[in-house]
Protein backbone atom coordinates (compact mmCIF):
# COMPACT_ATOMS: atom_id res chain seq x y z
CA UNK A 1 0.00 0.00 0.00
CA UNK A 2 2.78 2.46 0.84
CA UNK A 3 4.35 1.95 -2.60
CA UNK A 4 1.07 2.84 -4.31
CA UNK A 5 0.91 5.97 -2.19
CA UNK A 6 4.46 7.02 -3.02
CA UNK A 7 3.86 6.37 -6.73
CA UNK A 8 0.81 8.69 -6.68
CA UNK A 9 -1.58 5.83 -7.46
CA UNK A 10 -3.99 6.97 -4.75
CA UNK A 11 -5.88 10.19 -5.34
CA UNK A 12 -5.74 12.61 -2.44
CA UNK A 13 -9.48 13.31 -2.59
CA UNK A 14 -10.53 9.69 -2.00
CA UNK A 15 -11.75 8.06 1.20
CA UNK A 16 -8.72 5.75 1.13
CA UNK A 17 -6.34 8.71 1.24
CA UNK A 18 -8.17 10.15 4.25
CA UNK A 19 -8.65 6.84 6.07
CA UNK A 20 -7.19 6.58 9.56
CA UNK A 21 -7.21 2.78 9.26
CA UNK A 22 -5.01 2.95 6.14
CA UNK A 23 -2.70 5.40 7.90
CA UNK A 24 -2.47 3.07 10.90
CA UNK A 25 -1.81 0.07 8.69
CA UNK A 26 0.91 1.73 6.61
CA UNK A 27 2.86 3.31 9.46
CA UNK A 28 2.58 0.78 12.27
CA UNK A 29 2.48 -2.13 9.83
CA UNK A 30 5.89 -0.93 8.60
CA UNK A 31 7.26 -0.36 12.10
CA UNK A 32 6.28 -3.91 13.04
CA UNK A 33 9.02 -5.27 10.74
CA UNK A 34 11.77 -3.36 12.53
CA UNK A 35 13.46 -3.79 15.87
CA UNK A 36 11.20 -1.77 18.23
CA UNK A 37 14.18 0.20 19.50
CA UNK A 38 14.92 1.52 16.01
CA UNK A 39 11.79 3.64 15.45
CA UNK A 40 8.74 2.46 17.43
CA UNK A 41 9.97 3.04 20.98
CA UNK A 42 11.80 6.30 20.15
CA UNK A 43 8.58 7.54 18.53
CA UNK A 44 6.22 6.55 21.35
CA UNK A 45 8.75 7.90 23.86
CA UNK A 46 7.94 11.40 22.58
CA UNK A 47 4.40 11.12 23.99
CA UNK A 48 3.60 13.85 26.52
CA UNK A 49 1.39 13.29 29.54
CA UNK A 50 -1.93 15.00 28.85
CA UNK A 51 -2.19 16.84 32.17
CA UNK A 52 1.49 17.17 33.03
CA UNK A 53 4.84 17.57 31.24
CA UNK A 54 6.15 14.04 31.79
CA UNK A 55 7.09 12.00 28.73
CA UNK A 56 6.43 8.32 28.12
CA UNK A 57 10.10 7.77 27.36
CA UNK A 58 10.90 7.80 31.07
CA UNK A 59 8.71 4.69 31.43
CA UNK A 60 9.61 2.86 28.22
CA UNK A 61 13.35 3.40 28.65
CA UNK A 62 14.15 2.51 32.23
CA UNK A 63 17.36 0.58 31.50
CA UNK A 64 15.83 -2.90 31.21
CA UNK A 65 14.90 -3.57 27.56
CA UNK A 66 11.78 -5.22 26.22
CA UNK A 67 12.53 -8.24 24.05
CA UNK A 68 8.95 -9.06 23.10
CA UNK A 69 6.59 -6.62 21.42
CA UNK A 70 3.16 -7.68 20.17
CA UNK A 71 0.91 -5.57 17.94
CA UNK A 72 -2.89 -5.90 18.03
CA UNK A 73 -4.60 -3.94 15.27
CA UNK A 74 -8.24 -2.92 15.84
CA UNK A 75 -8.86 -5.10 18.92
CA UNK A 76 -12.48 -5.28 20.04
CA UNK A 77 -14.01 -4.41 23.35
CA UNK A 78 -16.96 -6.46 24.53
CA UNK A 79 -19.37 -3.73 23.47
CA UNK A 80 -18.06 -3.98 19.88
CA UNK A 81 -16.05 -0.74 19.86
CA UNK A 82 -12.59 -0.90 18.27
CA UNK A 83 -9.64 1.25 19.29
CA UNK A 84 -7.03 1.54 16.55
CA UNK A 85 -4.39 -0.60 18.19
CA UNK A 86 -2.87 -2.00 21.34
CA UNK A 87 0.83 -2.78 21.77
CA UNK A 88 2.16 -5.12 24.44
CA UNK A 89 5.74 -4.60 25.64
CA UNK A 90 7.21 -7.45 27.66
CA UNK A 91 10.45 -8.97 28.87
CA UNK A 92 10.62 -12.73 28.36
CA UNK A 93 12.84 -13.18 31.44
CA UNK A 94 10.41 -11.19 33.60
CA UNK A 95 13.06 -8.66 34.53
CA UNK A 96 10.42 -5.95 34.34
CA UNK A 97 6.64 -5.79 34.36
CA UNK A 98 4.81 -5.77 31.02
CA UNK A 99 3.37 -2.52 29.69
CA UNK A 100 0.22 -2.24 27.61
CA UNK A 101 -0.35 0.81 25.40
CA UNK A 102 -3.59 1.63 23.61
CA UNK A 103 -3.21 4.05 20.70
CA UNK A 104 -6.17 6.03 19.38
CA UNK A 105 -5.19 7.47 16.02
CA UNK A 106 -6.56 10.57 14.30
CA UNK A 107 -5.79 12.10 10.95
CA UNK A 108 -8.26 14.68 9.62
CA UNK A 109 -10.95 14.05 12.22
CA UNK A 110 -11.21 14.66 15.93
CA UNK A 111 -12.72 12.40 18.56
CA UNK A 112 -15.56 10.34 17.11
CA UNK A 113 -17.83 11.04 20.07
CA UNK A 114 -18.07 13.77 22.66
CA UNK A 115 -20.27 14.27 25.69
CA UNK A 116 -23.89 14.94 24.81
CA UNK A 117 -26.19 16.80 27.13
CA UNK A 118 -28.85 14.09 27.24
CA UNK A 119 -30.49 13.60 30.60
CA UNK A 120 -31.15 10.10 31.91
CA UNK A 121 -29.14 8.52 29.13
CA UNK A 122 -25.97 6.69 30.08
CA UNK A 123 -25.49 5.02 26.70
CA UNK A 124 -21.88 4.56 25.53
CA UNK A 125 -22.79 6.82 22.61
CA UNK A 126 -23.03 9.73 25.01
CA UNK A 127 -19.57 9.35 26.48
CA UNK A 128 -16.42 11.10 25.35
CA UNK A 129 -14.47 8.69 23.13
CA UNK A 130 -11.14 8.92 24.96
CA UNK A 131 -12.70 8.62 28.41
CA UNK A 132 -14.88 5.70 27.32
CA UNK A 133 -11.99 3.84 25.66
CA UNK A 134 -9.75 4.40 28.66
CA UNK A 135 -12.43 3.05 31.00
CA UNK A 136 -12.90 -0.09 28.86
CA UNK A 137 -9.12 -0.48 28.48
CA UNK A 138 -8.44 0.05 32.20
CA UNK A 139 -11.20 -2.47 33.06
CA UNK A 140 -9.74 -5.05 30.61
CA UNK A 141 -13.11 -5.10 28.89
CA UNK A 142 -11.78 -6.73 25.72
CA UNK A 143 -13.34 -9.71 24.01
CA UNK A 144 -12.58 -12.95 25.96
CA UNK A 145 -9.39 -14.08 24.17
CA UNK A 146 -7.61 -10.74 24.56
CA UNK A 147 -9.05 -10.16 28.03
CA UNK A 148 -7.45 -13.41 29.17
CA UNK A 149 -4.13 -12.50 27.55
CA UNK A 150 -4.03 -9.09 29.24
CA UNK A 151 -5.48 -10.20 32.58
CA UNK A 152 -2.17 -10.17 34.47
CA UNK A 153 -1.19 -6.65 33.45
CA UNK A 154 -1.41 -4.13 36.25
CA UNK A 155 -3.79 -1.20 35.81
CA UNK A 156 -0.85 1.05 36.70
CA UNK A 157 1.02 -0.24 33.63
CA UNK A 158 -1.65 0.69 31.14
CA UNK A 159 -1.20 3.82 29.06
CA UNK A 160 -3.25 5.44 26.34
CA UNK A 161 -1.81 7.59 23.54
CA UNK A 162 -3.95 10.06 21.61
CA UNK A 163 -2.03 10.34 18.32
CA UNK A 164 -3.00 13.35 16.19
CA UNK A 165 -1.61 15.72 13.58
CA UNK A 166 -1.76 18.72 15.92
CA UNK A 167 1.40 20.77 16.19
CA UNK A 168 0.73 21.50 19.84
CA UNK A 169 -1.11 19.63 22.62
CA UNK A 170 -4.90 19.74 21.94
CA UNK A 171 -5.57 20.87 25.51
CA UNK A 172 -9.28 21.58 25.01
CA UNK A 173 -9.96 18.07 23.70
CA UNK A 174 -8.05 16.45 26.55
CA UNK A 175 -9.68 18.61 29.22
CA UNK A 176 -13.05 17.73 27.74
CA UNK A 177 -12.25 14.04 28.18
CA UNK A 178 -11.27 14.58 31.81
CA UNK A 179 -14.70 16.09 32.50
CA UNK A 180 -16.50 13.04 31.08
CA UNK A 181 -19.67 11.84 32.80
CA UNK A 182 -18.22 8.34 32.88
CA UNK A 183 -15.98 9.34 35.79
CA UNK A 184 -18.97 10.73 37.67
CA UNK A 185 -20.91 7.55 37.01
CA UNK A 186 -18.21 5.19 38.28
CA UNK A 187 -16.97 7.41 41.12
CA UNK A 188 -13.79 5.33 41.05
CA UNK A 189 -10.90 7.41 42.35
CA UNK A 190 -8.36 4.86 41.09
CA UNK A 191 -9.79 5.13 37.56
CA UNK A 192 -9.61 8.94 37.64
CA UNK A 193 -6.04 8.84 38.96
CA UNK A 194 -4.98 6.36 36.29
CA UNK A 195 -6.61 8.48 33.59
CA UNK A 196 -4.76 11.57 34.81
CA UNK A 197 -1.45 9.69 34.87
CA UNK A 198 -1.98 7.34 31.95
CA UNK A 199 -3.34 9.53 29.13
CA UNK A 200 -0.67 10.84 26.76
CA UNK A 201 -0.69 12.88 23.58
CA UNK A 202 1.64 12.42 20.61
CA UNK A 203 1.98 14.29 17.33
CA UNK A 204 2.40 12.41 14.06
CA UNK A 205 5.02 14.97 13.18
CA UNK A 206 7.43 13.53 15.78
CA UNK A 207 7.90 10.40 13.67
CA UNK A 208 9.75 12.26 10.93
CA UNK A 209 12.13 13.71 13.53
CA UNK A 210 12.78 10.25 14.93
CA UNK A 211 13.50 8.90 11.43
CA UNK A 212 15.85 11.77 10.60
CA UNK A 213 17.74 11.33 13.89
CA UNK A 214 17.89 7.53 13.78
CA UNK A 215 21.39 6.03 13.43
CA UNK A 216 20.38 4.17 10.26
CA UNK A 217 19.63 7.41 8.44
CA UNK A 218 23.30 8.39 8.78
CA UNK A 219 25.02 5.07 8.28
CA UNK A 220 26.51 3.48 5.18
CA UNK A 221 26.63 -0.03 6.62
CA UNK A 222 25.89 -2.64 3.98
CA UNK A 223 24.51 -5.54 6.03
CA UNK A 224 21.01 -6.72 5.19
CA UNK A 225 19.37 -5.56 8.44
CA UNK A 226 20.61 -2.00 8.03
CA UNK A 227 19.58 -1.92 4.38
CA UNK A 228 16.04 -3.02 5.21
CA UNK A 229 15.75 -0.50 8.04
CA UNK A 230 16.97 2.28 5.81
CA UNK A 231 14.52 1.38 3.02
CA UNK A 232 11.55 1.30 5.41
CA UNK A 233 12.67 4.53 7.08
CA UNK A 234 13.01 6.37 3.76
CA UNK A 235 9.63 5.12 2.55
CA UNK A 236 7.97 6.24 5.77
CA UNK A 237 9.64 9.65 5.62
CA UNK A 238 8.40 10.22 2.06
CA UNK A 239 4.94 8.97 3.01
CA UNK A 240 4.72 11.36 5.97
CA UNK A 241 5.77 14.22 3.72
CA UNK A 242 3.09 13.39 1.15
CA UNK A 243 0.48 13.21 3.91
CA UNK A 244 1.70 16.53 5.35
CA UNK A 245 2.55 14.86 8.65
CA UNK A 246 5.82 16.69 9.21
CA UNK A 247 6.44 19.73 11.39
CA UNK A 248 7.21 22.12 8.55
CA UNK A 249 8.61 22.21 5.04
CA UNK A 250 12.28 21.94 5.78
CA UNK A 251 14.56 24.55 4.28
CA UNK A 252 17.83 22.74 3.58
CA UNK A 253 19.95 25.81 2.88
CA UNK A 254 21.29 27.28 -0.33
CA UNK A 255 24.30 26.90 -2.56
CA UNK A 256 26.18 29.08 -4.99
CA UNK A 257 25.73 27.69 -8.50
CA UNK A 258 27.57 30.39 -10.40
CA UNK A 259 30.97 31.77 -9.66
CA UNK A 260 30.91 35.07 -7.92
CA UNK A 261 32.45 37.66 -10.15
CA UNK A 262 33.60 41.17 -9.51
CA UNK A 263 31.01 43.32 -11.23
CA UNK A 264 32.55 46.67 -10.62
CA UNK A 265 35.01 48.18 -8.22
CA UNK A 266 34.61 51.85 -7.53
CA UNK A 267 37.50 51.98 -5.18
CA UNK A 268 39.71 49.65 -3.23
CA UNK A 269 37.14 48.93 -0.46
CA UNK A 270 33.72 49.16 -2.21
CA UNK A 271 32.76 46.16 -4.37
CA UNK A 272 29.62 44.88 -6.11
CA UNK A 273 29.24 41.09 -6.43
CA UNK A 274 26.97 39.21 -8.81
CA UNK A 275 25.94 35.56 -8.71
CA UNK A 276 23.07 33.04 -8.48
CA UNK A 277 21.77 31.15 -5.44
CA UNK A 278 19.85 27.88 -5.45
CA UNK A 279 17.46 27.37 -2.52
CA UNK A 280 16.75 23.74 -1.65
CA UNK A 281 13.20 23.06 -0.42
CA UNK A 282 12.64 19.25 -0.58
CA UNK A 283 9.06 19.45 0.73
CA UNK A 284 8.00 20.97 -2.60
CA UNK A 285 10.21 18.57 -4.53
CA UNK A 286 11.90 21.43 -6.33
CA UNK A 287 14.49 24.15 -5.98
CA UNK A 288 14.37 27.89 -6.52
CA UNK A 289 17.13 29.91 -8.16
CA UNK A 290 17.66 33.61 -7.67
CA UNK A 291 20.15 36.01 -9.19
CA UNK A 292 21.52 38.58 -6.84
CA UNK A 293 23.76 41.58 -6.66
CA UNK A 294 25.51 42.10 -3.37
CA UNK A 295 26.95 45.42 -2.37
CA UNK A 296 29.85 45.38 0.06
CA UNK A 297 30.46 48.87 1.41
CA UNK A 298 33.93 50.00 2.20
CA UNK A 299 35.58 49.11 5.45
Amino acid sequence: MILAELANKIRTDTDIARSEDILTSIVFGSLRYLNPYELLIPFLSKSVQAFDKAILGSILNNGIPFDRVEYYFWPKFENGKEPDMVILFDNSQKKREPILILIEIKYHSGKSSVEKAVENNDSDKNYDQLANYFFLFWSNNFEPILAKKFSDISKDNKYMIYLTKHRYTPKDELDESLRSKIFMRTMNTSLIENFNNGLYWLSWKELERVIINSPDSHTNQQNTAHKETKIISEDLKHFLTKRNLIFAPQFKGFEFIKDICNLQQFDRDTIFYKGTLRFNWPFYNQTFEMDYIFYNPGG
